[in-house]
């Protein structure tokens, strides 16, 4: 239960109020070639926030297809026709060498419909500083690649504590993003006990923020890849992944022992 994105620093300018640019973002990502390419098939497309396997996941979010007439055209309504008058937009990366290839592929497709961004890739404490800024003043990233992996299997885990304007900053809505309405539908279903009282309220919160606001650039959901040698018993996999496998039911059956080598 983890989700990988580019977000958008949404208290400054130019995402600021410009719900066309970050759709513009949006549609020029080909996320099915970042995910096979460069993610190697690690990772999934995604079209929303909600990653499968989470209660309240939405197989019905429309999202956003790879499109770039579409974007161009959003471009075009956010007052950059072409990409003329945008300054470059810096991408803030990790130094990995696996985020900034995908950066890379990320500042390819942008460039193709006119949008121009520059790579920082710096260390993961000026990441974070740039990012997250100090208190109230948001960080000076205005695009930045991150992720969040669910505590616990709710979808709360997620839409609460990366939509709503109450966490905006380290808390988890990095973007700052803003929304009375979704704070609104987020706050009913954190006071409801029954799942299927709750859903619909997550599922509209998600829609809101995902269809009408672009809040971020959506891309993909984790997937995590592991080997268990077949004399390792007990392993109870599970969704929250690898450091959440319960350690205290796994054994160890002694290996057979090795034979003299045929030839």
């Amino acid at each position: 239960l983890a989700i990988n994105y580019y977000g958008m620093n949404l208290a400054r300018k130019p995402f600021q109020g410009n719900v066309d640019l970050r759709k513009a973002f949006n549609y020029a990502l080909d996320r099915k070639a970042l995910c096979d390419q460069v993610f190697e098939g690690n990772h999934i497309v995604s079209q929303g926030i909600l990653p499968p396997g989470t209660q309240g996941f939405n197989p019905d979010l429309k999202g956003y297809d790879y499109d770039p007439e579409k974007a161009r055209q959003h471009l075009a309504k956010a007052g950059y026709p072409g990409g003329k008058g945008l300054p470059p937009i810096d991408l803030w990366v990790n130094n990995n060498q696996k985020l900034v290839q995908a950066a890379q592929k990320v500042q390819a497709d942008l460039k193709a419909v006119g949008i121009p961004v520059r790579i920082q890739a710096v260390d993961f404490a000026n990441f974070l500083q740039a990012v997250l800024g100090t208190g109230e003043t948001p960080g000076e990233a205005l695009l930045y690649k991150f992720g969040w992996q669910a505590e616990y299997p709710d979808p709360a885990a997620f839409l609460y504590w990366l939509l709503h304007s109450r966490n905006a900053g380290p808390a988890g809505n990095m973007s700052r993003y803003s929304n009375r309405k979704v704070d609104e539908l987020l706050d009913r279903a954190q006071g409801l006990v029954r799942m299927e009282e709750r859903i619909p309220l997550y599922r509209e919160a998600e829609r809101i923020a995902v269809e009408e606001d672009a809040a971020w650039l959506f891309v993909s959901y984790m997937t995590e890849r592991f080997l268990v040698k077949p004399y390792v018993k007990g392993v109870v996999l599970t969704a929250l992944g690898m450091s959440r496998i319960p350690f205290d039911r796994m054994w160890i059956e002694k290996p057979p022992a090795a034979g003299p080598e045929k030839r």
